[in-house]
């Protein structure tokens, strides 16, 4: 068996539009990582329940919707999330023009879900198709065309966020361990 590598300029390749996707996520996650680390700095168990009840009407459920509809709208309406323009892409039909809400919510939602299915052999399908198609481009008609090269500029970006994360997670074991919850254990 004899794989070869697609090599097309014109469009996206795997590792920009992973780095992408990475800072979407990154993005997307960051309210609802703050509000844990927020009620575990909670003086006691009843304000800690307190903070978990309004987290979980004014930040998940929100953020849930949010996460939902936040690449559909984005692509339909700008053609690029915000890890897109950071790297320098953009998700278009073949005649370079948005894709509709309904076709960009299928594209995210159900391609994007049948790409990742068998063992996300639809992004690595990325490497060999020739215009850089994962599987859920092919069955929603749509392209991702690479407008600059700013891989690298991602790339600091995921790991600037990274380092955000990081510096939450220490902030958050340190309210823990002091935390009331520590005194049941």
């Amino acid at each position: 068996m004899n794989i070869t590598f697609a090599k097309n300029d014109k469009y996206g390749s795997l590792l920009p539009r992973f780095v992408a996707g990475w800072i979407d996520s990154l993005i997307l996650g960051l309210p609802m990582f703050i509000s844990v680390v927020w009620i575990f700095g909670a003086g006691d168990i009843g304000l800690m329940v307190g903070r978990w009840l309004w987290l979980v009407g004014l930040v998940f459920l929100p953020m849930i919707f949010v996460s939902f509809f936040y690449s559909p709208l984005a692509i339909s309406k700008k053609g690029q999330t915000i890890g897109q323009a950071v790297v320098g892409l953009e998700v278009l039909d073949k005649d370079e023009k948005l894709l509709s809400t309904k076709v960009a919510l299928f594209r995210e939602k159900i391609g994007v879900a049948i790409s990742g299915a068998v063992l996300f052999a639809g992004f690595f399908s990325i490497l060999t198709d020739k215009n850089h198609q994962a599987w859920h481009d092919h069955m929603a008609g749509s392209f991702v065309y690479k407008r600059e090269d700013r891989t690298l500029i991602g790339m600091v970006a995921v790991i600037a966020l990274l380092a955000v994360y990081g510096y939450l997670i220490y902030q958050g074991f340190n309210l823990v361990l002091s935390s009331p919850l520590m005194e049941l254990v």
